[in-house]
């Protein structure tokens, strides 16, 4: 069996017709630094004591029958540099412990189920280059921390979030695009003309009032 393979360090088994329950005992493998088990028709879900795996650089579960909530332990895989869990029926909420994977380059949280907001302490996730959210049951405002991730390149936002788009986000001088299809409202933050990199601005479905600033300079 794969869980008596003590000395495993990557499992690849993404784009294969794979079925049934995924085994949690793999969970148990800590010499992992890679697992790849997405495009499957695997169940199962991400346990508790998934926090043994310290090594783990890559965890893709994405396009699965993945499901349950990710746990606080989440947070202690301080190694991750890729997270991939969209296209699942993983629900419940982001453990604030996120904020913790200070290595992780994308936050891609698509098609799933997850409900509540986005935690403050995304701000502490230094390493991000993406963020797109769509298809989800999240909502709120964007965190003001959010100004503290000066490597973002991308900031997409799709769904129910609402509240005022925070100043903050003039801190993001490395912004190459902003999508923002959500009911922000108020006026659009002038800080904004300080993103001298922005190539994209779009702002769609949402009750921004006032007029567009005049520091835009795309």
């Amino acid at each position: 069996e794969l869980s008596n393979m003590k000395n495993l360090v990557q499992l690849y088994l993404s784009f294969n017709q794979l079925n049934g329950f995924f085994p949690l005992e793999i969970f148990n493998i800590t010499t992992l630094n890679a697992l790849q088990i997405n495009s499957n028709s695997l169940s199962g879900y991400i346990p508790e004591y998934i926090y043994k795996l310290r090594k783990l650089t890559i965890l893709q579960v994405d396009d699965t029958r993945f499901r349950g909530t990710l746990p606080d332990s989440i947070g202690d895989l301080t190694q991750l540099v890729f997270f991939y869990f969209n296209a699942t029926l993983i629900n419940g909420t982001i453990p604030s412990s996120i904020g913790q994977l200070s290595r992780l380059t994308d936050l891609n949280i698509e098609a799933v189920l997850m409900t509540g907001s986005l935690p403050s302490t995304i701000g502490d996730m230094s390493s991000l280059v993406s963020i797109f959210i769509k298809d989800t049951k999240l909502e709120g405002s964007i965190p003001t921390s959010v100004g503290n991730l000066k490597n973002l390149k991308e900031l997409s936002i799709h769904g129910d979030f609402t509240g005022q788009v925070p100043k903050e986000i003039g801190n993001l001088t490395n912004l190459l695009r902003i999508n923002f299809k959500a009911a922000f409202t108020g006026v659009f933050p002038s800080e904004i003309g300080k993103l001298s990199k922005l190539r994209t601005l779009t702002l769609t479905s949402g009750q921004y009032s006032g007029l567009l600033p005049s520091s835009i300079s795309l």
